[in-house]
């Protein structure tokens, strides 16, 4: 009985897997969620690197760059598919696949028989809650780039490990091997992989050493090797990545507040659209007590039992760890995708627990849950209809207006904001090049190549519903009239001929240009006569301007600070220094700024931006001392070569 049932569960996959298909291409929720600007991360960055000749050190990548195993998904989605929306598809298709092996595995060390059809039950369990738990972390086992890799990476080490504490033989060294080997690349390519399993990895075998009276040095040097190598590819981050973009976390008591009442809404999301949750979750607390009172220290060492309840208790840590982790942190700030094993280990325990624990069945529950799922699945599909705003093809109406613009225009390089820019680039049926621009009009380096931004532009397309898009009158005052402004549905299309639109300030040789100090930010500054800027309070010291943060090309460049003073000249009265931001200061220059006597003094000064810092922005400081009074008129940028 258990090939047929097997058989079955199998057909019951492929048929979940065709329910995902059908409302990724017809649903408008999961359209977007694939087609936002983060989801397109690996999309853009493989269509760079494969076909446009483009390098990853010229990648301001993800703060989780997601090198394992996303990468090498995508990149046989890539291989397999032959345009963005069947290469997104087939990384889903390969994505969901991959969870199923990681579970049969897993599994397999709990269970003494029927794991591929436990694990199929799991999976397709996940499916219906991606499909029809918006505003969750489920949907994000159908996406890249969202921390599901890791929860793969997760579950696979976790397998390994406990075929490695039942395995008596030679292969040890390799499990163990390849639990490190895992446990590096992962956290290398995503640190949350520290608090999802590492920390509770750790936890876990010491708690389970010291109920079963195990506990040892060896056993302590044993448990601390994955941590090592995790804490290793922590470490060897700064050596893969040029660009480092991972987020200055900011931990305190005070963010715990709120940040639990945004995690408790995302369970709360679930269990309201879906009351069946909250008897999983009591369920699986259920089964947690019950294995921790009664199975953990009856049942025999290296038992199925044993395992399970190990496997549950480093959930429960797992769990915990990404809760007190998120709650203390406030940058970044709390997101549903962090907590996909959270809402994923409930439904994966429970599972494994009733199909161990009534084995007398053989199969038949995890054949039933499968073929319950996949039936209000194919319902679902079969009565679904289809929003007349869907995306056809990936192709919604208004890029379909833009392409049409584009064509008539002969127009293929432009600007757009963060969310536009990568969708605009992957959507289109013609061969873009979008640069990503903030509202201040500023290139915006947030997971995207150095390369897409040029010296000037076709086009700029600007939708108001992002508040971090370009603003529209601020690209008049830069780049002038346009040829012809297009509506297309919610966004502004503006035609400024071949290379017609300049956004930088300096661009080629002998450019020039000056920042009125009322243009540059200031710390304890007050707007003064003629554009300039002083001193709010002669009592104070510290930054009085600082900016203009002003991308520029490889050269040499001229700079000037004109300021004046009333004290005289043997009187320093601040300082004033020269340097690259935004990754990590690079400082060239820097001085004392003297009194002038009330009369305006420039200060002037060479420095030079090479290749490897190309386009990174132009920080020039003043500050000014206590006690004194120092005014700054305007700070002056000439390109020399």
């Amino acid at each position: 009985m258990k090939k047929p049932l097997s058989i079955i569960a199998f057909i019951f996959l492929v048929l979940a897997i065709g329910n995902v298909i059908f409302y990724c291409t017809t649903d408008v929720y999961i359209a977007e969620l694939f087609f936002n600007s983060d989801s397109l991360y690996l999309p853009t960055l493989f269509s760079d690197l494969l076909a446009e000749g483009g390098k990853l050190s010229d990648w301001f990548l993800t703060p989780a760059p997601y090198f394992f195993p996303d990468y090498p998904m995508y990149f046989l989605a890539y291989m397999i598919g032959t345009s963005t929306f069947s290469q997104i598809m087939a990384f889903t298709i390969i994505q969901l696949i991959l969870s199923v092996f990681v579970c049969w595995f897993l599994a397999r060390q709990v269970l003494q028989n029927n794991a591929f059809i436990t694990a199929v039950a799991i999976v397709t369990g996940l499916i219906w809650f991606a499909l029809f738990s918006p505003m969750s972390a489920f949907p994000f086992i159908l996406v890249s780039g969202h921390h599901h890799g890791i929860f793969i990476s997760a579950i696979l080490c976790v397998a390994l490990w406990l075929r490695y504490e039942s395995s008596q033989d030679s292969s040890r060294s390799l499990l163990l091997f390849l639990i490190c080997a895992t446990a590096f690349l992962s956290t290398l390519s995503d640190s949350l992989f520290i608090v999802q399993f590492t920390i509770p990895f750790t936890a876990a075998i010491i708690w389970y050493d010291i109920l079963t009276r195990k506990i040892s040095l060896r056993r302590l040097l044993l448990t601390a090797t994955p941590a090592l190598a995790s804490s290793l590819g922590a470490y060897s981050y700064k050596y893969f990545v040029f660009y480092r973009t991972r987020y200055p976390h900011e931990i305190g008591l005070e963010y715990v507040h709120d940040s639990v009442l945004q995690i408790a809404s995302f369970f709360e999301t679930v269990i309201r659209v879906h009351p069946i949750y909250s008897i999983i979750l009591l369920g699986y607390a259920g089964v947690i007590v019950y294995l921790s009172l009664f199975s953990f220290r009856n049942a025999k060492t290296d038992s199925p039992t044993r395992k399970l309840a190990w496997l549950a208790t480093f959930s429960v840590f797992s769990f915990c760890c990404t809760i007190i982790a998120t709650s203390l942190v406030q940058h970044p700030p709390v997101s549903a995708r962090y907590f996909l094993p959270a809402f994923s280990w409930p439904i994966i325990i429970l599972l494994l627990y009733l199909e161990q624990h009534y084995r007398q069945y053989s199969g038949i529950g995890g054949v039933v849950v499968s073929g319950i799922t996949v039936a209000l699945l194919t319902i679902s599909s079969i009565t679904y209809e289809a929003d007349k705003d869907a995306w056809v093809g990936f192709h919604p109406s208004e890029l379909a207006c833009i392409d049409e613009a584009l064509t008539r225009a002969d127009a293929s390089n432009g600007i757009a904001g963060y969310w536009d820019a990568k969708r605009l680039k992957m959507q289109s049926t013609r061969r873009l090049n979008v640069a990503q621009f903030n509202k201040e009009l500023k290139e915006f380096y947030w997971i995207t190549s150095k390369r897409f931004f040029k010296d000037s532009y076709d086009f700029a397309v600007i939708d108001k519903r992002f508040p971090d898009a370009p603003l529209e009158e601020l690209l008049m005052r830069v780049g002038g009239q346009p040829e012809a402004v297009l509506q297309c549905g919610s966004k502004s299309l503006y035609l400024y001929g071949k290379d017609g639109l300049l956004v930088r300030k300096i661009t080629s040789k002998r450019s020039v240009y000056q920042w009125q100090a009322s243009e540059l930010p200031t710390r304890i500054g007050i707007l003064a006569d003629g554009g300039k800027l002083k001193k709010q309070n002669i009592a104070e010291s510290g930054c009085l301007t600082y900016g203009p943060h002003e991308a520029l090309p490889a050269g040499t460049y001229l700079f000037e600070i004109t300021y004046s003073s009333p004290e005289s000249s043997e009187v320093l009265v601040g300082k004033w220094d020269a340097g690259l931001v935004p990754i990590k200061k690079i400082k060239f220059r820097e001085g004392h700024l003297r009194g002038t006597n009330g009369k305006l003094d420039t200060i002037r000064g060479y420095f030079t931006i090479s290749p490897r810092h190309h386009l990174k922005k132009l920080e020039i400081r003043t500050f000014s001392f206590k006690n004194t009074d120092l005014s700054l008129a305007h700070v002056r940028i000439k390109k020399i070569k």
